[in-house]
């Protein structure tokens, strides 16, 4: 029995061949901005503000409990659902991804909206390598790989495994007003991108023509209740050795120079283990 219902879909077809594109909001449902965005563009669909020149769209809000309760999650974090040979525990987040992997299926691309938790967060691009030319259009900085290896199971780990393409993007700080307008924009350069729309852009003045590429090479899990010595901003730089917080008793460091990436405290009784993400800048700048 599906639990993802067809309120929270929305579809709209051109009746003329092309990609199928899949457009997620509220896989995490207190990241509001892409919430909200996504509420926006599919009313301009509705109203034909934006008309579709071919191919398929479905708009998706992903995780409708954790949206309308304005939590991350109700049983489990639904971006880690999607990892091969998954432990079974029968959450609602684990039903909604059997759901969604349909959706999944059935598309050629899937763009997932996601907000930080960091305030001054920089908006960056989460892709592999299968998706950097598509998203040279972005309007935004950074591209940043290495995520299906490192921490697989979401979204985009998912379309990348079934030979597809996946794409994350996270538009700043989740209570930044400004990550609607970027997240719209976002959707909006995809559909310009594949030449699927002609019209409907809206006004964000930003244009980054050159690119940085980073890529993440560790997670660390806390065992304990891990503290953060100091506020680290996403892509903060770190130096080999550098205390990043403690476990327990335990002093944390980081193995090499490089940046920082979605640092937390982590308190003993959640179930998100996941603290922060170390990685490195790769030097394929253009």
């Amino acid at each position: 029995m599906n639990i993802l219902e067809e309120k929270n879909m929305f579809e709209f077809d051109s009746g003329k061949s092309g990609e199928k594109v899949c457009i997620l909001a509220g896989v995490h449902g207190n990241e509001m901005g892409g919430i909200e965005a996504l509420k926006l563009i599919i009313q301009k669909f509705e109203d034909r503000i934006i008309k579709l020149k071919k191919g398929k769209i479905v708009f998706v809000l992903a995780n409708p409990k954790a949206i309308e309760k304005n939590v991350r999650f109700i049983e489990e974090n639904l971006n880690r659902c999607f990892v091969e040979n998954k432990l079974k525990t029968n959450s609602y987040e684990e039903k909604l991804s059997f759901d969604l992997k349909n959706i999944f299926e059935s598309c050629d691309i899937c763009l997932d909206l996601h907000s930080s938790f960091v305030k001054d967060s920089k908006p960056f691009i989460i892709c592999e390598e299968n998706a950097f030319d598509l998203v040279q259009s972005f309007p935004m900085e950074i591209i940043c790989s290495g995520f299906d290896l490192i921490q697989p199971g979401g979204t985009d780990y998912y379309m990348n495994r079934i030979g597809k393409i996946g794409l994350c993007v996270e538009c700043g700080f989740l209570e930044d007003e400004e990550s609607i307008n970027l997240a719209e924009n976002i959707m909006l350069s995809l559909l310009r991108n594949l030449d699927m729309i002609s019209n409907g852009f809206v006004n964000y003045n930003l244009k980054i023509d050159k690119k940085k590429y980073y890529q993440v090479r560790e997670l660390y899990c806390t065992n304990d209740e891990f503290r953060l010595l100091k506020e680290f901003k996403d892509f903060e730089a770190v130096c080999k050795n550098q205390s990043i917080g403690t476990d327990g008793k335990n002093q944390i460091k980081s193995n090499y120079d490089g940046f920082i990436l979605f640092a937390r405290d982590v308190l003993r009784d959640s179930l998100d283990r996941e603290a922060f993400l170390l990685g490195q800048e790769n030097k394929r700048n253009i």
